[in-house]
């Protein structure tokens, strides 16, 4: 190895080094990127009319250990999950959320607009590859997912 192959190597690996000790290298957790998104906080069709089936109140919440704890209360049911991982899309994020009382896992993608609410765009079993909301659309009534704004 020439003595000018040897810096540029050593150059490159210096090089590498460094980008890898930069913040933009290392993994975010999901209450990090969900804080980035702005998905932190309690969101409903309307924030005036208290839970219901018809207004759900979904509730993201930073846990401890850097997961995020997923509350849905639809005034007479209510459960909490646990978002296990997070990642930003194109005008969106995708959250695979943990249910401890189904022990079932579910991969949830939710839209932005422009003025800040949120819609779900897909809801879906993972291990059963079975969706209960695909395109925006609920499948049981093929009614359009509601916008959602933040409430607190």
């Amino acid at each position: 190895m020439t003595r000018r192959t040897s810096r540029s190597v050593l150059l490159f690996v210096s090089l590498l080094l460094v980008l890898c000790q930069t913040p933009a290298a290392r993994a975010e957790t999901p209450a990090e990127t969900a804080a980035a998104f702005g998905l932190l906080g309690t969101w409903a069709v309307d924030c005036r009319l208290p839970p219901s089936l018809g207004n759900g109140y979904l509730t993201y919440a930073a846990a401890p250990g850097g997961n995020i704890a997923h509350d849905r209360d639809f005034g007479s049911q209510r459960n909490v999950g646990e978002v296990v991982r997070a990642s930003l899309t194109a005008g969106g994020i995708d959250l695979v959320v943990f249910f401890p009382v189904s022990a079932q896992s579910r991969q949830i993608t939710i839209a932005k607009a422009a003025d800040g609410r949120l819609r779900t765009i897909a809801d879906s079993f993972i291990n059963a590859n079975e969706y209960a909301i695909r395109d925006g659309r609920l499948l049981a009534t093929g009614a359009e997912m509601p916008w959602q704004m933040r409430c607190r």
